[in-house]
């Protein structure tokens, strides 16, 4: 015969539980305290297990349903509703370390909108689907970096904008957790105080355009409005004439252009920091051809002369394309002229590394320069007198 378990509690004429009583189970691990109906668990009561966890909370035709709470031998708990004895409607969790979640339940799983605050201070709030971040959400981590926009399976995908506590922004699409489709992203570099952007097509979290050349593009009007036609100013492929600067005097603003594979300015990013060289050439010999001799006269050359000095006059960034240099001056202390070729302005990218948006380096192979002739300083009024 089955051990019956033991009652004690009420029962109706036909002598089954029922009203208020506790049950002890036959194996005794499991023990309930509360309303019965017809010898079925009905109403609110108090399921105690062996191991120390328990439900407390209402039971419909003997099984848990509607509001209660739960609690583990390890304990974690949760409050809220139930359907069937599994985690069901609105309800928050804790588990033994700490995480809390509040928000919807389905079949035991976060599943809905839900607010989960993790161990590090993060919190996210947003669409859960079978106990994964789905769908639309906010995620802020404990440093105070934010991200709004679109889950999949607990990873950023789809459309989102993600902000650092710098200022520094990516809105754009996402793929598997990284920069992928279009998408601007902002960029505020601590360390040289340039703001470097890009708005474009990305590839696995970068830039799909980059600048591959610079190119010169004229002396500006005085005001220095890059963005106005500048004049063309010195060419450094056709002029016959080099651009006549004067040692120790300020350069007149001019402008060069960072350029994609097409020729076309670069006005999808921002933030390349273009350093501006004086270099020296030594003097072009060639053989005359007449005389069997050399000549300083020159011709055609089939490389340029060796390089014999390099010299940073200043930096500047690109701003949508284009780098505008206003603040520079020639070194009172360099030689003047006396030479065709001998001095040229010379333009390097040199622009840093950056983790989040990386600018790939344009070779010194197509960088601007431009021909120059260096007179001399005029004398002062002292040495005039």
């Amino acid at each position: 015969m089955l051990d019956p378990g033991t009652y004690d509690g009420e029962t109706d004429l036909c002598g089954l539980r029922h009203g208020r009583g506790t049950y002890v189970y036959p194996n005794a691990f499991f023990t309930y305290d509360g309303a019965w109906d017809r010898g079925v668990k009905h109403g609110h009561g108090k399921l105690q297990l062996g191991d120390g966890s328990y439900y407390e909370g209402c039971f419909d035709k003997g099984e848990i349903q509607g509001e209660g709470k739960r609690v583990w031998p390890s304990g974690a708990s949760y409050t809220g509703q139930f359907h069937l004895g599994e985690k069901s409607g609105e309800g928050t969790h804790v588990s033994a370390d700490g995480v809390v979640y509040k928000g919807a339940w389905q079949q035991n799983r976060r599943h809905g909108y839900g607010v989960l605050q993790r161990l590090d201070g993060a919190v996210y709030e947003g669409e859960f689907v079978h106990h994964q971040q789905s769908g639309q959400g906010t995620l802020t981590e404990p440093g105070g970096t934010t991200y709004t926009g679109q889950w999949m399976e607990g990873i950023r995908h789809g459309a989102g904008r993600m902000s650092w506590p710098d200022g520094s922004t990516y809105d754009g699409q996402w793929q598997q957790g990284s920069f992928e489709g279009h998408g601007s992203c902002s960029i505020t570099d601590t360390r040289s105080d340039v703001h470097r952007s890009y708005i474009g097509n990305w590839k696995t979290g970068a830039p799909t355009q980059q600048s591959v050349a610079l190119a010169w593009q004229g002396v500006l009007p005085v005001d220095g409005n890059a963005s106005e036609e500048a004049d063309a100013g010195p060419d450094a492929a056709a002029a016959e004439t080099p651009w006549a600067l004067i040692a120790g005097a300020p350069i007149p603003n001019f402008a060069v252009r960072c350029v994609d594979d097409a020729g076309a300015t670069a006005v999808f990013e921002s933030g390349r920091v273009i350093v501006a060289m004086l270099r020296r050439r030594a003097q072009r010999e060639v053989v005359d051809k007449k005389k069997g001799k050399k000549s300083p006269e020159p011709e055609e050359p089939q490389s340029p002369p060796e390089v014999l000095s390099e010299t940073p006059i200043g930096s500047a960034p690109s701003s949508e394309g284009v780098v505008l240099f206003s603040t520079l001056s020639l070194p009172a202390d360099v030689e003047p002229t006396s030479y065709d070729g001998e001095y040229e302005l010379a333009f390097f990218d040199q622009s840093p590394d950056h983790v989040m948006l990386p600018f790939v380096a344009i070779s010194s192979e197509s960088d601007a320069k431009i021909c120059i002739r260096i007179d001399p300083s005029p004398p002062d009024d002292e040495e005039q007198g």
